[in-house]
């Protein structure tokens, strides 16, 4: 039902099908509640659009009270619609936590919107610090890079705990309606960031709202960095608390003043 543009990772439409016959072994003739301008054909995903199934895509998983750990990889990678990863524990984990993602060079599923994030505990993640992964994070790629534009909707990021992040804790992009609420990220090491990040990034998405964060961490340089990708009005950061290095600052905003 979602017809998804992988050349310039957005979505054209999202319609019925209707009906579907078999053409050969190979291919199936698919029709379509309602005309959809653009569609594009080809012979591989990355050159045609792809359809993808709403109905048959783990819409409304739970994930809760499970425990990840000491892996290489990423904990989850969510490419659902109106999934809720709630009191689970990340530990040690190699990669990201969890990743709200979709990558059109892989068929693996539709754009994720309408997510719940709460309660989870996030300790030592990333755990080798060898590539600059946070616990979480929202993002549209396409072949050959990131997309610009907001396409992942409606994220509740809720109520969690970040202990020892070497990596930063939160990266929000390609989003919108993203909720980060009464949030936690605290240290009590030392020497641990192998990429000194900020602890929360915004980019390249428009209606967030940062409140009741904590970022407890003397080590931490930024406590959240606003990209200039993020439009005017489009992040607003209340009660917030930072504990921080010496040089510290607790936002950076990158957008023109307005």
């Amino acid at each position: 039902r979602a017809v998804l543009d992988p050349a310039g990772g957005r979505i054209r439409a999202e319609v019925k099908v209707i009906r579907v016959e078999d053409e050969n072994s190979f291919i199936k003739v698919l029709t379509l509640g309602q005309g959809v301008d653009g569609v594009r054909s080809g012979k591989s995903r990355e050159a045609a659009d792809n359809l993808f199934n709403l109905d048959a895509c783990c819409a409304g998983v739970v994930i809760r009270s499970n425990f990840f750990g000491h892996h290489r990889g990423r904990s989850i990678v969510c490419k659902a619609v109106g999934a809720r990863i709630t009191d689970n524990r990340f530990e040690n984990v190699d990669g990201l936590a969890v990743g709200i993602l979709q990558e059109s060079g892989w068929g693996e599923g539709p754009v994720p919107r309408d997510i719940l994030i709460e309660r989870n505990t996030f300790t030592g993640v990333h755990r080798l610090g060898s590539s600059p992964n946070p616990s979480i994070r929202t993002h549209v790629a396409r072949p050959g890079g990131q997309v610009e534009i907001p396409l992942i909707e409606n994220v509740r990021i809720v109520s969690n705990l970040f202990e020892n992040p070497r990596v930063g804790a939160m990266d929000i992009r390609n989003a919108s309606g993203v909720r980060i609420l009464g949030n936690t990220i605290r240290s009590a090491k030392t020497n641990i960031h192998d990429f000194r990040l900020p602890a929360v990034m915004l980019m390249h998405s428009r209606d967030l709202v940062v409140d009741g964060l904590t970022v407890d961490d003397p080590e931490t340089d930024v406590g959240v960095k606003v990209y200039a990708t993020v439009p005017a009005g489009g992040a607003v950061l209340t009660n917030l608390r930072f504990r921080l290095s010496p040089a510290g600052q607790g936002v950076v905003d990158e957008r023109p003043a307005r």
